[in-house]
């Protein structure tokens, strides 16, 4: 391994311990935001304006915090509910989304 390669792992890590904060501190506002509670008692996709006027949230700034949770697999976009055609994005959950709903009894143990 070359110094060119040790440099470019320690800048990684510095990046990493600089930003690590980032990931859990979306998804803990999304959990205060009550976002996942929101999303299952909907009972289907919501859209991004549903879900904006639900938490009182500007639909930008929810936007953001949603894109970053379908990244990381929380959520995952979906086709509109009933056949719909619209431009507008919905939102339903993915795998790790029941350990962030109220009702999870884990989420009291993860201190979320």
């Amino acid at each position: 391994m070359g110094f060119d390669d040790k440099e470019a792992r320690a800048r990684a890590q510095v990046w990493n311990y600089a930003f690590g904060y980032i990931n859990p501190r979306v998804v803990k506002t999304a959990v205060e935001l009550e976002i996942p509670d929101i999303v299952e008692k909907h009972g289907g996709p919501i859209s991004l304006p549903e879900l904006s006027s639900a938490v009182g949230v500007p639909t930008e700034s929810l936007h953001r915090i949603m894109r970053f949770l379908i990244f990381n697999g929380i959520f995952k976009k979906a086709p509109p509910p009933h056949g719909e055609v619209t431009t507008t994005k919905h939102i339903c959950y993915d795998i790790l989304f029941e350990i962030l709903t109220m009702r999870c009894p884990k989420k009291r143990v993860l201190g979320l």
